[in-house]
């Protein structure tokens, strides 16, 4: 219930309040907000799992990172179940294409990869750094504001649109925007090239974190 009633709430504070002039703007929202949610909340669900978990981390013989998966696929039932609603809705009401439902999947397993890879590389650094946890919800709560979510891309004045436009996160939640609302293929190909290679880029990254922090995680935390 939660997405869905951060949804309708700024569905309506925006279109009926704000009247917001943007064609099709609940679709548009939908296709920014939702997975914004999902990777904002697990990397803050996960950054200190390993320290809030240190007595079964050093008592149980389980792989640690399974403490992560565990916590990502929770919020990523989550996410979809909600997403995948929400979507059936404006299909059944002629607001989407049905055929969206089908190629949604694909920048979903890109949106998955980055995040569960971004939540291993602050759940790792935070166990050396234990306040890192108050910087990244901070950053990451900036970062709304400076993704296009709930304004378009289109609207960004020129001086700052190559500097919002080349946003890492805005990457993966770009496709999302092109498939909701039906634009060429050929911007949707390049989208999800752009998707994936932020994905492979954080998953380098938590690689060579894992690499290095695994032999000496059970004496931090």
């Amino acid at each position: 219930m939660n997405p869905i009633l951060t949804y309708a709430v700024q569905v309506f504070a925006f279109t009926t309040i704000f009247q917001v002039r943007f064609p099709h703007y609940a679709v548009y929202l939908l296709a920014g907000l939702f997975p914004w949610m999902f990777i904002v909340q697990s990397v803050d669900m996960c950054t200190g799992i390993f320290v809030n978990s240190g007595s079964i981390i050093k008592n149980i013989p389980i792989p640690p990172l399974l403490l992560v998966y565990v916590q990502v696929l929770d919020n990523f039932i989550n996410f979809f179940c909600a997403f995948l609603l929400i979507v059936i809705y404006n299909v059944v009401f002629k607001s989407l294409n049905y055929m969206s439902m089908f190629y949604i999947f694909i920048p979903t397993v890109s949106l998955l990869l980055a995040t569960t890879s971004m939540s291993i590389f602050f759940s790792l650094l935070n166990v050396r750094f234990r306040d890192l946890k108050f910087v990244v919800s901070f950053v990451f709560s900036l970062l709304f504001y400076m993704t296009p979510i709930f304004y378009s891309i289109d609207l960004v004045p020129e001086n700052f649109k190559k500097f919002i436009g080349n946003n890492p996160l805005y990457f993966l939640l770009k496709p999302f925007q092109q498939i909701l609302l039906s634009e060429s293929s050929e911007f949707f190909l390049k989208s999800i090239v752009q998707s994936f290679s932020v994905s492979i880029f954080f998953m380098i990254l938590a690689l060579l974190c894992w690499k290095k922090m695994r032999k000496m995680l059970v004496f931090y935390v």
